[in-house]
């Protein structure tokens, strides 16, 4: 899969380009020293055996991550910037070691707060404290990159854990359908896409339908995550639940709720 959000290109900022994330155990936990792509939560609660050890997240070892979140507040001090940011599964601090004593350090051009970026860099405990340790970052200047940034951290992880769809590492059958097409560890037979073409959305595509049965499906108060959505929706790709959420949207048979990153249903 082609990540257009990457600098340079290449499939899942790198991380899945390999082709190694079906493998054993043993390979899982050998650690990739691609980018991988994380939530904050999944971020939050990366793992080490001991304080020498890599950090892992889904039980393999990452070295560098990439996170897309909106800035909170900047503060400056002699010798880094602090960037607290959020992305609707949690927060976190990322700092921006200087290299100069200049206050204007080229890689914050365009960084403010209220803004989404996107962040290149590591996990670091410093004093008990976990933090981003950012090696660059930029604003986002494609809404569409949130989106797809949260859909490739649930395929990449669901790869990880479940094995790739059709590749014989799947022993327990997540990726099987049952009798009315949804996803059996999902939530249930009403959660999943279906292609019912009577009712409400005959007149959507099958993918705009998809969507709008499972967010129409008791939905909490404050809507379904975007990336909870592409969860349950595997049978579709990402960059296609990207275009068909910002059609949803753009039509009005979705709206975002507590922020941009749940949606509900209109009707």
């Amino acid at each position: 899969m082609s990540d257009p959000y990457y600098n340079g290109g290449g499939g899942g900022g790198g991380f899945m380009a390999g082709g190694s994330q079906g493998g054993s155990q043993a390979q899982k936990r050998s650690g990739n020293q691609s980018l991988r792509p994380v939530t904050i939560k999944q971020f939050n609660q990366a793992s080490q055996a001991h304080p020498d050890a890599e950090f892992t997240v889904d039980d393999v070892d990452v070295a560098s991550v990439t996170i897309v979140g909106v800035v909170r507040n900047v503060a400056s001090q002699a010798t880094n910037i602090t960037l607290s940011l959020e992305d609707g599964t949690g927060s976190c601090e990322a700092k921006l070691w200087l290299a100069t004593s200049d206050e204007e350090d080229p890689r914050m051009v365009g960084i403010q707060q209220d803004i989404y970026v996107r962040a290149i860099g590591t996990i670091k405990v410093f004093a008990n404290k976990r933090h981003f340790a950012a090696q660059s970052i930029r604003p986002v200047t494609d809404h569409n990159e949130v989106f797809y940034h949260l859909l490739e951290c649930q395929l990449v992880s669901l790869q990880l854990r479940r094995g790739k769809p059709g590749s014989g590492n799947d022993p327990t059958g997540v990726y099987a359908t049952s009798g009315s097409n949804t996803l059996d560890y999902s939530m249930g037979n009403n959660a999943g896409g279906g292609d019912d073409r009577s009712g409400e959305y005959a007149n959507l595509a099958p993918i705009h339908r998809a969507i709008m049965k499972f967010c129409s499906n008791n939905p909490p108060e404050d809507g379904f995550h975007i990336a909870h959505v592409a969860q349950n929706l595997v049978e579709y790709d990402n960059s296609a639940l990207v275009e068909a959420t910002e059609f949803l949207l753009s039509e009005g048979h979705l709206y975002t709720s507590s922020d941009e990153m749940h949606v509900l249903p209109t009707s």
